[in-house]
C-alpha cells in the first residue's frame, strides 16, 4: 500500500498511476494480493508467484504433522528465543531467530530444502551489504497470524497465480484455492518444482514468459 501511494503521489516518477501492476513472490506473493484486495481502481493486474496465503501457524503444523520429533525440538527453540526478546523488551532491545536454518532449528524456514534454497540465492559472500540471516523474533509472531488467503475473495484485478507442485513452504493446495476464489484468475502450477526452484533454470524462462505475456495484455 505504501509503495502505491508514493507513486500516485510522486509526479516525478512519470508513471501512468492508471495501470498499475503488482507483482511479489514468496511471502510478497501473499503481500501483492492482499494489496490487490483493496480495489484500488489503480491496481489493473496482479502476478503471485509461490505466494505464502496460509498464516504461519498452519504452516508450523503442517511440518509438526511431518516431522514430529524435529518441530517440536524447533518449537522449544523458539520459545526460548521469544523468552529472550521478552525480556531484552523490557530494555528497549529485540532478539533474533535465523530466517533460514536446518529442521529442529529456530528459523522461521526448516523445510527439507529451505536452507538450502534460499542460501543458493544468495550472491557469494552476502553481495555488496552483506546477508544477515536473522529474522525479529516480533516478526515471527506477525507471520504467525498474517493469513492473506482471508483477503482473496476481494480482489476484482485480473490475476495470475503462479505455484510449484512439491512446495512445502507455500503448498499449491492454497494458491490452487486463492485461484478459485478469485473470479476469472489464471493459474500456473509448475509441475516436480519446490519453493525455490522458481528462482532459476527453465522455470525461471518459463514463469518470466507467462508474467510478460500476462502484463501485456
Amino acid at each position: 500500500h505504501a509503495a502505491i501511494d508514493v507513486i500516485e503521489k510522486t509526479d516525478s516518477l512519470q508513471v501512468d498511476t492508471s495501470k498499475i501492476g503488482l507483482w511479489g513472490t514468496s511471502y510478497g506473493g501473499g503481500h501483492v494480493l492482499v494489496a490487490a484486495a483493496s480495489q484500488n481502481p489503480s491496481i489493473r493486474a496482479v502476478v503471485s508467484q509461490v505466494p505464502a496465503l496460509g498464516s504461519g501457524a498452519e504452516s508450523v503444523l503442517a511440518t509438526l504433522m511431518r516431522t514430529p520429533h524435529m518441530t517440536t525440538v524447533a518449537l522449544a527453540k523458539t520459545l526460548l528465543a521469544s523468552m529472550k526478546w521478552a525480556l531484552l523488551g523490557i530494555v528497549g532491545k529485540t532478539w533474533y531467530v535465523p530466517l533460514h536454518g536446518l529442521l529442529g532449528s529456530a528459523a522461521m524456514m526448516q523445510n527439507e530444502g529451505d536452507n538450502e534454497g534460499y542460501a543458493a540465492l544468495l550472491p557469494p559472500g552476502g553481495g555488496k551489504y552483506g546477508h544477515r540471516n536473522a529474522a525479529s523474533v516480533g516478526s515471527v509472531f506477525r507471520v504467525l497470524m498474517h493469513r492473506p488467503i482471508n483477503s482473496v475473495a476481494s480482489v476484482v484485478a485480473p490475476s495470475l497465480l503462479i505455484a510449484a507442485e512439491h512446495d512445502t513452504l507455500c503448498p499449491v493446495e492454497q494458491v490452487v484455492k486463492a485461484a478459485e476464489i478469485i473470479e476469472g484468475a489464471e493459474l500456473l502450477v509448475l509441475p516436480g518444482l519446490g519453493h525455490f526452484d522458481v528462482y532459476s533454470g527453465d522455470a525461471l524462462k518459463e514463469i518470466l514468459s507467462s508474467t510478460i505475456n500476462f502484463f501485456q495484455k
